[in-house]
């Protein structure tokens, strides 16, 4: 951990230009976020409200990366389960996302139940939590999701490598946010020296992440072709 001195002044310029850019970083994630709620409601495609799970746990962990909302977790009494509950929705939504964006239930079968196998993998950790120890459970969510996040990325690979153009997009969306909780975890592992990657870095990555699906999910092209392959 690095520490600075600093005279009163720049730190309350430093703190104040921080909360403003936590502010818009918020406010600009939660107006994706109501988009994107818009266009489940409208067009009841199930890839919206897959990714809105994701998007809540990228949004939840990101609160308790930067410390924003610790006053709520902590009087909900839920800062020790929080961080597993926003990582197992964050990497669930990643799944299904994955799933219904690249076909994999129509075009891959065995690779499909791998990955139900991972979700309810996930969702069985969840439910062991309360009689698990904390730092273990923690622990094993981080591990099972660090595979699975590196299992997304190799099949988003192969499908791209088999000419799917929405591959493409997400290898540049899921390659960010993967080179970032790569870079954080070398951080928390003191194996590099931590300057911003655990906070700003992770930020950074699932903005791009953010950015790159929002466009794919906006897409009139991507939304029709998967309409014609369903034959609607």
């Amino acid at each position: 951990m690095n520490i600075e001195v600093s005279d009163i002044d720049t730190f309350l310029e430093d703190e104040s230009a921080g909360q403003w850019m936590s502010g818009l970083f918020y406010g600009v994630a939660f107006s994706i976020l109501v988009g994107i709620g818009i266009l489940y409601t409208v067009m009841r495609d199930p890839i919206y409200l897959y990714y809105t799970v994701h998007f809540i746990g990228g949004l939840g962990y990101s609160t308790l990366a930067d410390g924003s909302l610790s006053s709520l977790w902590s009087f909900l009494d839920v800062e020790n389960f929080a961080p597993v509950f926003f990582i197992a929705c964050w990497m669930i939504g990643a799944l299904l996302f994955a799933i219904e964006l690249l076909s994999i239930k129509q075009r891959y079968h065995r690779l499909y139940q791998g990955l139900l196998g991972a979700i309810a993998s996930l969702l069985f950790l969840l439910v062991l939590y309360p009689w698990a120890s904390e730092l273990q459970a923690t622990k094993t969510m981080v591990n099972m999701v660090s595979a699975y996040t590196l299992i997304l990325l190799g099949i988003g690979f192969v499908c791209a490598f088999r000419k799917d153009h929405k591959a493409l997009f997400f290898i540049v969306g899921w390659g960010a946010v993967s080179i970032a909780m790569g870079f954080a975890q070398l951080a928390a592992s003191g194996a590099i020296a931590d300057t911003g990657f655990t906070t700003t870095g992770i930020k950074v990555g699932w903005a791009i992440e953010v950015v790159v699906f929002s466009f794919v999910l906006g897409g009139g092209g991507i939304h029709s072709g998967r309409c014609r392959r369903r034959g609607m």
